[in-house]
């Protein structure tokens, strides 16, 4: 595998920042510093960053947080929006001891519910994967009657601006006077559910993810954050 790759998954570096660190001079593979990305290495090299051999992170790890609305998922907003890991970093007590954190996916600005990270590079890219076939679950209040018709094409895929969505599964029930949809999918593209109900003409009102893959948010209350057991098909 490519260096930088090698080095994020060490749990303590992004792909991004490992690149500027061998930008930087300061990554060395069997003792010579590297001054290009585009390096291969195995096993058996031996990769130092200032001159410190490199860790890799071995025991896979998962966290699940409730993110509330108005948080985008991401380290850093040139917009200064309010973003998950400040929320994290601010009500965690140990936060400092740590590994780096992953997001598994993302949700949406405004959407709400669980979002998990882990400190495994290749666990997150697993998950995130649609070849791995894992579900996620999610609830939608919208306004307006959904019809026969729609549900019917959602269960077959939606063509939305020439992009096919795969099939998704829904059920339709009402309560307060809303609509309310639980729709399960394997994707999980970037605004897929708000895209498609655009798409139909309906609009979203609150959209919360309440489970993905074994991870539920039953119980979960806001800006939570809590360690799970990993399931062994992750180890």
């Amino acid at each position: 595998e490519v260096i930088a790759k090698r080095l994020a998954r060490s749990g303590i570096w992004s792909r991004r920042e490992a690149e500027r660190l061998i930008e930087a001079g300061r990554v060395s593979v069997d003792g010579k510093i590297l001054d290009t990305a585009a390096v291969r290495v195995t096993n058996r090299s031996e990769i130092t960053v200032d001159d410190k051999p490199l860790t890799l992170e071995s025991v896979p790890r998962i966290w699940i947080y409730y993110k509330p609305k108005n948080e985008l998922v991401t380290r850093d907003d040139p917009t200064n929006r309010r973003t998950v890991y400040e929320t994290i970093e601010e009500n965690h007590p140990d936060f400092s001891k740590l590994p780096r954190l992953i997001n598994i996916g993302r949700l949406d600005f405004k959407s709400e519910g669980i979002l998990l990270f882990t400190n495994i590079g290749v666990v997150a890219n697993f998950m995130e994967n649609p070849k791995s076939d894992i579900k996620r679950t999610y609830r939608v209040y919208v306004s307006g009657e959904i019809s026969d018709e729609m549900l019917t094409m959602l269960s077959k895929g939606v063509k939305v601006n020439g992009f096919q969505y795969k099939p998704i599964e829904a059920k339709s029930s009402s309560a307060n006077g809303q609509t309310v949809l639980d729709l399960t999918l394997t994707e999980g593209k970037n605004r897929e559910i708000r895209e498609i109900f655009d798409f139909f003409g309906i609009a979203v009102h609150r959209l919360v993810r309440m489970s993905f893959g074994p991870f539920k948010a039953w119980g979960l209350q806001p800006k939570q954050f809590v360690e799970f057991p990993i399931p062994s098909e992750l180890r």
